[in-house]
């Protein structure tokens, strides 16, 4: 049996992020670190695809949402780009959330 264990987005703003998942939908943070080393990129990146950026400095949250992690990375280098605004292209995601109130969720943002 295979389960999920987190899903991962890469932000450009973490503390805002994280703000509003605390504020706005009342979820816990279970830890927030920042992850700095020289071979850190070829981890994440690897070279296979011609990728060399062996460094990488990031910024990262975990965010219960019951039984599901969700991690938000903000890359501090290399430099996150922002989002495309374009849901068609490929490796685009987004969360969907019920609430009680969808209004009143939106006057906190």
């Amino acid at each position: 049996m295979t389960t999920t264990r987190h899903v991962s987005f890469s932000v450009t703003n973490l503390e805002r992020t994280v703000e509003f998942y605390i504020d706005v939908l009342g979820l816990p943070i279970l830890i927030q670190f920042r992850n700095k080393y020289h071979t850190l990129g070829d981890i994440l990146f690897g070279t296979r695809w011609g990728n060399n950026h062996p460094q990488a400095d990031l910024k990262t949250a975990f965010v219960q949402l019951t039984d599901l992690m969700v991690q938000l990375i903000e890359y501090i280098d290399p430099k996150v780009t922002p989002y495309h605004k374009n849901a068609s292209i490929a490796g685009s995601a987004h969360l969907g959330f019920n609430v009680d109130n969808i209004e009143e969720t939106s006057e906190k943002t």
